[in-house]
């Protein structure tokens, strides 16, 4: 995703409402994790990330990142659904949108270029080196492994 301005953008990630499925189909809306993170430079996520925010959807149609400041650049989306039976494997598909101060461009869908593994790893050493309030440092010199350093998401 392309931020051409600066400024405030709120990204959704929207799956197919229910009222597009007969009343007794069981459709349920899916479980979203959905994180947003800002690329370094050009070369892509293994030349590092910044973990900008994250959240989660339980069965809502709609999840959103909300960004009072969100800087000009480039950005990755990480989205993972988690299926529930009840979906039908043709409708298992979903939206993102911006909406900011002017148009964001969007470029091609790049799962397949990078593991889950890799993104994860990346994204989650960003966000353990920012600490924020939600992750405690915890050294392991007492478990007598002084070049260790443990990261607990709260």
């Amino acid at each position: 995703m392309q931020v051409n301005q600066a400024g405030h953008h709120t990204v959704s990630v929207s799956q197919k409402d229910e009222r597009c499925f007969p009343r007794n189909s069981g459709y349920e809306y899916n479980n979203c994790r959905f994180i947003m993170m800002k690329l370094t430079d050009a070369q892509g996520i293994s030349s590092g990330v910044t973990f900008i925010k994250g959240t989660k959807g339980y069965q809502d149609r709609d999840t959103y990142i909300e960004v009072d400041d969100l800087e000009k650049g480039t950005y990755y989306l990480f989205v993972e659904m988690e299926w529930n039976d009840a979906t039908p494997s043709a409708e298992r598909c979903f939206n993102v949108t911006d909406y900011g101060p002017v148009k964001t461009s969007f470029f091609a869908d790049e799962a397949g270029a990078y593991s889950l593994e890799k993104v994860l790893c990346e994204v989650y050493l960003s966000k353990a080196s920012q600490r924020p309030e939600d992750v405690e440092v915890k050294p392991m010199v007492s478990k007598k492994a002084p070049l260790i350093t443990r990261y607990e998401c709260n």
